[in-house]
């Protein structure tokens, strides 16, 4: 579970946020609305580590997000950016193979099954290559 409490998050004498308190439940779809500007990216930057509030605070499973490696939190959380620009020619599966890193480190058995498992979930195994 994600929350953050009370979180404002200011640029200079700009207020982005302003006291912003959410539960975000696993397994729950929650949408993000507003218009330009309102602030739906900086929440979810913030929700994601990306960037640390000025005031209020950011839990993942009841304890900040400062208490987490950042290999801990890659393998609490994922999270994945509307614009992702790619600098090099990686198939599909490779992509997906990179999200497998944080749990490197332990026994990669069984990395190929799960990138195979997810592609097929997402109907996207035939696009592998």
């Amino acid at each position: 579970m994600i929350a953050a409490r009370h979180v404002r998050y200011r640029v200079g004498g700009t207020v982005i946020l302003d006291d912003v308190t959410v539960t975000l439940a696993p397994g729950q779809v929650t949408a993000v609305c507003g218009p330009n500007g309102a602030g739906k990216s900086t929440l979810l930057k913030c929700l994601a580590g990306a960037l640390a509030p000025t005031a209020g605070r950011v839990l993942l499973d009841g304890r900040p997000l400062a208490h987490y490696s950042l290999a801990a939190l890659a393998r609490k959380r994922a999270v994945l950016s509307q614009t992702n620009v790619v600098p090099f020619l990686f198939s599909v599966r490779e992509i997906v193979e990179m999200g497998r890193t944080p749990s490197r480190g332990r026994p990669a058995d069984g990395d190929a099954a799960v990138v195979q498992e997810a592609l097929e979930r997402v109907d996207a195994w035939h696009l592998r290559d």
